[in-house]
């Protein structure tokens, strides 16, 4: 069974972090503190090609920090399916994101953990969180976005400020882990497709060092204040070498066969 537990830990493990005046120090949480909405949130998510429809940093985040916590506990594409989301969608806005919720049939007005929890201030729908508790009291949130960064929060049940609960379709998850747990025979009209991916060394540039900082970051390790900009440059160097070593990989700096295999397992 999926552990929705995950999405949760992961929102709790953001809470303290602030925005930046600009795009520096995006990976420290208080560092170069402003309010130029710049975040290491938006970076990660506009380095994934075809998530939005455009890039996110430096608008609003709240709905950017949600869809984060989601692709970091779950990865990609599963992510997308359980927030309901197309490629190339509009869901860094709230309410587009809420739409897409309600066009697959998953909003709700009882909260659970794990839920995707929408504010209506004005009129419109406007800021999102990710529910972490549920007592008898209290709708606890951890939220983006909010005075500068990122904070847990608490509502009663009965705010008027709350729009919806967006409820992840946990029950894909569940299917793609049975599917792991059971392998079945090859489904027909398939092809199996093997892709050769180049070696990397230290000072090249392109696409594919894109790839391998896009693979880094994703897996929590870090290219440097410049995300995945593919250049291989000295925190990228740093970034491999981090992630070889917790791999237990030769921590030579060059990205291999081996290495790409982790990396994208």
């Amino acid at each position: 069974m999926v552990d929705r537990n995950k999405v949760i830990q992961v929102a709790l493990g953001e809470v303290g972090y602030r925005e930046k005046a600009s795009n520096a120090y995006l990976d420290d949480f208080t560092a170069n503190a402003g309010n130029g909405n710049y975040t290491k949130y938006a970076r990660d998510i506009d380095a994934i090609p075809g998530f939005y429809n455009g890039a996110k940093q430096s608008f609003d985040w709240c709905d950017v920090f949600a869809d984060w916590c989601y692709t970091r506990a779950y990865g990609l594409p599963l992510a997308l399916n359980l927030i309901c989301q197309p490629v190339q969608s509009a869901g860094a806005g709230c309410k587009y994101s809420a739409a897409y919720y309600q066009a697959k049939g998953r909003f709700f007005q009882k909260p659970e953990p794990g839920d995707q929890i929408f504010f209506c201030y004005g009129g419109e729908v406007s800021h999102t969180g990710i529910v972490v508790e549920v007592n008898n009291y209290a709708i606890i949130t951890v939220e983006g976005n909010v005075n500068g960064g990122v904070q847990k929060c608490s509502y009663p049940h009965s705010s008027t400020a709350i729009y919806g609960y967006g409820r992840p379709c946990w029950e894909l998850y569940d299917d793609a882990e049975s599917e792991q747990e059971t392998p079945s025979a090859p489904k027909p009209n398939t092809v199996d497709v093997t892709v050769t991916l180049p070696i990397i060394n230290y000072g090249d540039t392109g696409f594919h060092v894109k790839l391998m900082q896009t693979a880094l970051i994703g897996r929590g390790f870090s290219c440097g204040s410049w995300g995945a900009d593919g250049d291989y440059g000295t925190q990228t160097k740093i970034g491999l070498y981090e992630f070889q070593k917790a791999k237990g990989l030769t921590t030579d700096f060059v990205c291999d066969s081996d290495d790409w295999t982790a990396l994208l397992k």
